[in-house]
Protein backbone atom coordinates (compact mmCIF):
# COMPACT_ATOMS: atom_id res chain seq x y z
CA UNK A 1 0.00 0.00 0.00
CA UNK A 2 3.19 2.29 1.30
CA UNK A 3 4.83 1.58 -2.06
CA UNK A 4 1.45 1.93 -4.66
CA UNK A 5 1.06 5.59 -2.87
CA UNK A 6 4.67 6.23 -3.29
CA UNK A 7 4.79 5.45 -7.01
CA UNK A 8 0.96 7.49 -7.54
CA UNK A 9 3.53 10.67 -5.96
CA UNK A 10 6.18 10.22 -8.53
CA UNK A 11 3.73 9.87 -11.40
CA UNK A 12 2.18 13.62 -10.42
CA UNK A 13 5.71 14.90 -10.74
CA UNK A 14 6.01 12.80 -14.05
CA UNK A 15 6.24 15.70 -16.32
CA UNK A 16 8.41 17.99 -13.88
CA UNK A 17 11.22 15.01 -13.72
CA UNK A 18 11.09 15.00 -17.43
CA UNK A 19 11.47 18.87 -18.19
CA UNK A 20 14.61 18.86 -15.67
CA UNK A 21 16.22 15.84 -17.78
CA UNK A 22 15.41 17.81 -20.84
CA UNK A 23 17.06 21.39 -19.21
CA UNK A 24 20.30 18.91 -18.71
CA UNK A 25 20.45 17.29 -21.73
CA UNK A 26 20.45 20.60 -24.00
CA UNK A 27 22.74 21.79 -21.27
CA UNK A 28 25.00 18.92 -22.17
CA UNK A 29 24.76 19.55 -25.64
CA UNK A 30 25.20 22.94 -25.53
CA UNK A 31 28.44 23.10 -23.88
CA UNK A 32 29.73 20.28 -25.64
CA UNK A 33 30.40 16.38 -24.82
CA UNK A 34 33.78 16.41 -26.42
CA UNK A 35 34.90 18.88 -24.24
CA UNK A 36 32.92 17.56 -21.39
CA UNK A 37 35.06 14.57 -22.20
CA UNK A 38 38.39 15.99 -22.14
CA UNK A 39 37.51 17.47 -19.04
CA UNK A 40 36.66 14.43 -17.60
CA UNK A 41 39.17 12.16 -18.77
CA UNK A 42 41.92 14.69 -16.44
CA UNK A 43 40.42 13.33 -13.61
CA UNK A 44 41.81 10.62 -11.80
CA UNK A 45 39.72 7.85 -10.40
CA UNK A 46 41.33 8.38 -6.79
CA UNK A 47 40.00 12.10 -7.02
CA UNK A 48 36.37 10.43 -7.94
CA UNK A 49 36.61 8.02 -5.16
CA UNK A 50 37.40 10.85 -2.35
CA UNK A 51 34.50 13.11 -3.82
CA UNK A 52 32.34 10.85 -3.47
CA UNK A 53 33.82 9.49 -0.19
CA UNK A 54 33.49 13.27 1.22
CA UNK A 55 29.84 12.38 0.14
CA UNK A 56 29.37 9.47 2.58
CA UNK A 57 30.74 11.84 5.44
CA UNK A 58 28.83 14.43 5.02
CA UNK A 59 25.66 12.07 5.57
CA UNK A 60 27.16 10.47 8.65
CA UNK A 61 27.36 14.40 10.11
CA UNK A 62 24.30 15.12 9.11
CA UNK A 63 22.70 12.19 10.52
CA UNK A 64 25.01 12.65 13.78
CA UNK A 65 23.26 15.87 13.68
CA UNK A 66 19.76 14.41 13.77
CA UNK A 67 20.45 12.39 16.48
CA UNK A 68 22.42 14.41 18.60
CA UNK A 69 18.68 16.71 18.55
CA UNK A 70 16.99 13.38 19.02
CA UNK A 71 19.03 12.09 21.91
CA UNK A 72 17.99 15.60 24.21
CA UNK A 73 14.38 13.65 24.86
CA UNK A 74 14.78 9.94 23.59
CA UNK A 75 17.42 7.51 22.98
CA UNK A 76 17.08 5.86 19.91
CA UNK A 77 19.76 3.43 17.88
CA UNK A 78 21.85 5.35 15.28
CA UNK A 79 22.17 2.51 12.69
CA UNK A 80 18.27 2.60 12.45
CA UNK A 81 18.13 6.58 11.73
CA UNK A 82 20.31 5.75 8.52
CA UNK A 83 17.48 4.53 6.65
CA UNK A 84 15.13 7.26 7.68
CA UNK A 85 17.34 9.70 6.99
CA UNK A 86 18.14 8.48 3.44
CA UNK A 87 14.59 7.80 2.92
CA UNK A 88 13.24 11.02 3.97
CA UNK A 89 15.96 13.15 1.87
CA UNK A 90 14.54 11.36 -1.21
CA UNK A 91 11.42 12.39 -0.46
CA UNK A 92 12.45 16.07 0.07
CA UNK A 93 14.35 15.57 -3.60
CA UNK A 94 10.79 14.26 -5.04
CA UNK A 95 9.18 17.10 -3.45
CA UNK A 96 9.54 20.25 -6.11
CA UNK A 97 10.40 23.68 -4.56
CA UNK A 98 10.70 24.10 -0.95
CA UNK A 99 11.83 20.20 -0.46
CA UNK A 100 10.01 19.52 3.16
CA UNK A 101 8.43 15.94 2.12
CA UNK A 102 10.52 14.41 4.02
CA UNK A 103 10.44 15.54 7.43
CA UNK A 104 7.15 14.21 8.29
CA UNK A 105 8.33 10.92 6.80
CA UNK A 106 10.98 10.68 9.75
CA UNK A 107 8.88 11.95 12.39
CA UNK A 108 6.35 9.05 11.34
CA UNK A 109 9.43 6.56 11.30
CA UNK A 110 11.08 7.97 14.17
CA UNK A 111 7.86 7.50 16.27
CA UNK A 112 8.58 3.58 15.39
CA UNK A 113 11.31 3.82 17.40
CA UNK A 114 10.96 5.73 20.48
CA UNK A 115 7.76 6.32 23.04
CA UNK A 116 7.13 9.95 21.49
CA UNK A 117 4.60 11.36 19.62
CA UNK A 118 4.71 12.21 15.73
CA UNK A 119 4.48 16.33 16.67
CA UNK A 120 7.50 15.76 18.97
CA UNK A 121 9.51 13.76 16.82
CA UNK A 122 8.79 16.26 13.71
CA UNK A 123 10.02 19.07 15.85
CA UNK A 124 13.32 17.39 15.77
CA UNK A 125 13.48 17.05 12.05
CA UNK A 126 12.22 20.78 11.83
CA UNK A 127 14.75 22.02 14.29
CA UNK A 128 17.55 20.02 12.12
CA UNK A 129 16.46 22.50 9.02
CA UNK A 130 16.08 25.56 10.50
CA UNK A 131 19.62 25.69 12.13
CA UNK A 132 20.87 24.72 8.18
CA UNK A 133 18.27 27.26 6.89
CA UNK A 134 19.86 30.51 9.14
CA UNK A 135 23.31 29.49 8.08
CA UNK A 136 22.39 29.09 4.17
CA UNK A 137 20.31 32.44 4.66
CA UNK A 138 23.74 33.69 6.17
CA UNK A 139 26.04 32.54 3.66
CA UNK A 140 23.43 33.67 0.95
CA UNK A 141 23.66 37.34 1.83
CA UNK A 142 27.08 37.41 2.42
CA UNK A 143 27.50 36.22 -1.76
CA UNK A 144 24.88 38.98 -2.53
CA UNK A 145 26.81 41.73 -1.35
CA UNK A 146 29.93 40.24 -2.69
CA UNK A 147 28.59 40.15 -6.51
CA UNK A 148 26.96 44.00 -5.53
CA UNK A 149 30.66 44.73 -5.30
CA UNK A 150 31.84 42.46 -7.94
CA UNK A 151 30.37 44.54 -10.67
CA UNK A 152 27.79 41.01 -11.65
CA UNK A 153 25.40 41.83 -14.33
CA UNK A 154 22.65 43.93 -13.10
CA UNK A 155 19.84 42.14 -14.44
CA UNK A 156 21.08 39.14 -13.03
CA UNK A 157 21.26 40.64 -9.68
CA UNK A 158 18.25 42.00 -9.71
CA UNK A 159 16.99 38.68 -10.43
CA UNK A 160 19.05 36.66 -7.49
CA UNK A 161 17.47 39.54 -5.12
CA UNK A 162 14.34 39.29 -6.26
CA UNK A 163 14.80 35.39 -5.30
CA UNK A 164 16.08 35.83 -2.06
CA UNK A 165 13.52 38.45 -0.87
CA UNK A 166 11.01 35.49 -2.01
CA UNK A 167 12.86 33.34 0.24
CA UNK A 168 13.26 35.39 3.24
CA UNK A 169 9.32 36.61 2.92
CA UNK A 170 8.46 33.15 2.73
CA UNK A 171 10.33 32.50 6.21
CA UNK A 172 8.83 35.72 7.77
CA UNK A 173 5.70 34.58 7.05
CA UNK A 174 6.05 31.19 8.29
CA UNK A 175 7.69 32.44 11.37
CA UNK A 176 5.23 35.10 12.05
CA UNK A 177 2.69 32.51 11.06
CA UNK A 178 3.66 29.70 13.63
CA UNK A 179 4.25 32.73 16.83
CA UNK A 180 0.36 33.49 16.19
CA UNK A 181 -1.14 29.95 15.71
CA UNK A 182 1.08 29.45 18.96
CA UNK A 183 -1.20 31.66 20.63
CA UNK A 184 -4.67 31.31 18.78
CA UNK A 185 -5.63 28.64 16.49
CA UNK A 186 -8.04 30.49 14.18
CA UNK A 187 -6.48 29.98 11.29
CA UNK A 188 -6.43 26.40 11.80
CA UNK A 189 -9.82 26.01 13.05
CA UNK A 190 -11.13 27.78 9.72
CA UNK A 191 -9.01 25.21 7.54
CA UNK A 192 -9.68 22.24 8.99
CA UNK A 193 -13.44 21.55 8.54
CA UNK A 194 -12.43 22.59 4.96
CA UNK A 195 -10.03 19.42 5.09
CA UNK A 196 -12.49 17.40 7.20
CA UNK A 197 -15.02 17.50 4.56
CA UNK A 198 -13.36 17.66 1.47
CA UNK A 199 -13.94 14.57 -0.58
CA UNK A 200 -9.96 13.68 -1.19
CA UNK A 201 -9.35 13.75 2.10
CA UNK A 202 -11.52 10.23 3.03
CA UNK A 203 -8.78 8.23 4.72
CA UNK A 204 -8.90 11.48 7.31
CA UNK A 205 -12.83 10.29 7.85
CA UNK A 206 -11.58 6.57 8.12
CA UNK A 207 -9.85 7.86 11.15
CA UNK A 208 -11.67 10.15 12.86
CA UNK A 209 -15.46 9.59 12.87
CA UNK A 210 -16.44 13.06 14.48
CA UNK A 211 -14.94 16.16 13.41
CA UNK A 212 -14.74 16.91 17.27
CA UNK A 213 -12.14 14.54 17.33
CA UNK A 214 -9.89 15.34 14.89
CA UNK A 215 -10.02 18.67 16.66
CA UNK A 216 -8.95 17.75 19.52
CA UNK A 217 -5.81 15.60 17.86
CA UNK A 218 -4.92 18.49 15.72
CA UNK A 219 -4.88 21.24 18.65
CA UNK A 220 -2.64 18.65 21.09
CA UNK A 221 -0.58 17.78 17.86
CA UNK A 222 0.55 21.56 17.43
CA UNK A 223 0.80 22.31 21.30
CA UNK A 224 3.22 19.29 21.34
CA UNK A 225 5.04 20.90 18.08
CA UNK A 226 5.28 24.20 19.27
CA UNK A 227 6.54 23.26 22.74
CA UNK A 228 9.40 21.19 21.79
CA UNK A 229 10.69 23.23 18.96
CA UNK A 230 10.53 26.27 21.63
CA UNK A 231 12.68 24.22 23.97
CA UNK A 232 15.50 23.12 21.44
CA UNK A 233 15.76 26.73 20.42
CA UNK A 234 16.00 27.62 23.63
CA UNK A 235 18.35 25.24 24.63
CA UNK A 236 21.27 27.27 23.54
CA UNK A 237 24.34 24.03 23.26
CA UNK A 238 21.94 22.34 21.40
CA UNK A 239 21.72 25.11 18.92
CA UNK A 240 25.54 25.96 19.09
CA UNK A 241 25.99 22.00 18.59
CA UNK A 242 23.72 21.83 15.40
CA UNK A 243 25.24 25.12 13.70
CA UNK A 244 28.34 24.03 14.30
CA UNK A 245 27.60 20.89 12.46
CA UNK A 246 26.33 22.59 9.83
CA UNK A 247 29.24 24.79 9.24
CA UNK A 248 31.53 21.57 9.11
CA UNK A 249 28.92 19.81 6.45
CA UNK A 250 28.94 23.36 4.39
CA UNK A 251 32.70 23.51 4.62
CA UNK A 252 32.57 19.62 3.00
CA UNK A 253 30.47 20.32 0.33
CA UNK A 254 32.33 23.15 -0.86
CA UNK A 255 35.14 21.07 -0.35
CA UNK A 256 34.22 19.02 -2.87
CA UNK A 257 33.46 21.63 -4.83
CA UNK A 258 37.51 22.85 -4.50
CA UNK A 259 39.26 19.20 -4.88
CA UNK A 260 37.38 18.59 -8.54
CA UNK A 261 38.46 22.28 -9.79
CA UNK A 262 41.67 21.57 -8.78
CA UNK A 263 42.27 18.41 -10.57
CA UNK A 264 40.91 19.95 -13.51
CA UNK A 265 44.04 22.66 -13.02
CA UNK A 266 41.38 25.11 -12.81
CA UNK A 267 42.57 28.51 -10.45
CA UNK A 268 39.53 29.20 -8.49
CA UNK A 269 39.28 30.21 -4.89
CA UNK A 270 36.76 29.19 -1.63
CA UNK A 271 34.79 32.17 -2.25
CA UNK A 272 33.32 31.54 -5.86
CA UNK A 273 32.50 28.51 -5.06
CA UNK A 274 30.39 29.24 -2.01
CA UNK A 275 28.61 31.76 -3.99
CA UNK A 276 27.71 29.57 -6.35
CA UNK A 277 26.62 27.32 -3.89
CA UNK A 278 24.49 29.22 -1.82
CA UNK A 279 22.65 30.38 -5.13
CA UNK A 280 22.42 27.45 -6.24
CA UNK A 281 20.34 26.40 -2.67
CA UNK A 282 18.52 29.05 -3.02
CA UNK A 283 16.81 28.17 -6.73
CA UNK A 284 16.82 24.58 -5.92
CA UNK A 285 14.29 25.80 -2.87
CA UNK A 286 12.64 27.56 -5.44
CA UNK A 287 12.25 25.54 -8.58
CA UNK A 288 9.57 23.07 -9.56
CA UNK A 289 11.92 20.01 -10.66
CA UNK A 290 12.90 17.49 -8.18
CA UNK A 291 16.01 18.31 -6.51
CA UNK A 292 16.00 21.32 -9.05
CA UNK A 293 17.69 18.58 -11.62
CA UNK A 294 18.90 20.68 -14.92
CA UNK A 295 17.62 24.31 -13.68
CA UNK A 296 20.55 24.01 -10.60
CA UNK A 297 23.32 22.52 -13.21
CA UNK A 298 22.44 25.07 -15.20
CA UNK A 299 22.28 28.01 -12.93
CA UNK A 300 26.04 27.09 -11.38
CA UNK A 301 27.73 26.57 -14.74
CA UNK A 302 25.92 30.27 -15.76
CA UNK A 303 26.94 31.72 -12.77
CA UNK A 304 30.76 30.05 -12.49
CA UNK A 305 30.89 31.59 -16.42
CA UNK A 306 30.89 35.15 -15.25
CA UNK A 307 33.78 34.31 -12.86
CA UNK A 308 35.56 33.71 -16.29
CA UNK A 309 35.55 29.57 -15.53
CA UNK A 310 35.38 27.37 -18.79
CA UNK A 311 31.56 25.78 -18.99
CA UNK A 312 33.09 22.80 -19.84
CA UNK A 313 35.01 22.32 -16.56
CA UNK A 314 32.48 23.41 -14.50
CA UNK A 315 29.60 21.65 -16.21
CA UNK A 316 31.85 18.72 -15.34
CA UNK A 317 32.42 19.44 -11.72
CA UNK A 318 28.90 19.80 -11.71
CA UNK A 319 27.78 17.08 -13.09
CA UNK A 320 29.69 14.66 -11.13
CA UNK A 321 28.94 16.33 -7.79
CA UNK A 322 24.98 16.67 -8.51
CA UNK A 323 25.23 13.05 -10.13
CA UNK A 324 27.06 11.40 -6.47
CA UNK A 325 23.92 13.56 -4.66
CA UNK A 326 21.00 11.31 -6.77
CA UNK A 327 23.03 8.73 -6.06
CA UNK A 328 23.13 8.89 -2.36
CA UNK A 329 19.35 11.15 -2.21
CA UNK A 330 17.48 8.76 -4.84
CA UNK A 331 19.17 5.61 -5.11
CA UNK A 332 20.07 4.46 -1.57
CA UNK A 333 17.19 6.96 -0.10
CA UNK A 334 14.78 4.93 -2.42
CA UNK A 335 16.36 1.15 -1.60
CA UNK A 336 15.71 3.16 2.61
CA UNK A 337 12.43 3.28 1.64
CA UNK A 338 11.88 -0.23 0.52
CA UNK A 339 14.16 -1.35 3.77
CA UNK A 340 11.40 0.74 6.16
CA UNK A 341 8.63 -0.96 3.82
CA UNK A 342 9.06 -4.10 4.77
CA UNK A 343 10.36 -3.49 8.64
Amino acid sequence: KIEKKFFKFLWKHILSILIGIFILYVLFFKVGIPSIKQYASLLPISIIIAVFAIYALIYLLQITKWYIIISENSKVSFLKLIPIYFAGGMFNQLTPGATCGGQPYRAYHLSKLNDRDFAQNLSTSIFDFSTLAILHSIVLLFSLVYLFFFKFPLQYFIFLLFLAFIIIAFFLTVTIGLVKLEHQHNIVLKILPLIYHFHLFKAIKKKFSTYRKIKSYVLVEMKMFYHELRVAFKNRPLFIKAFSFDIIIFFFYILQYFILFQALNIDINFIIIIIVFSISQLVNFLMFTPGGVGIVEAIMVGIYSLFSIPAAASLTVTAINRFFLYIYEFLIGYISFIYLKKD
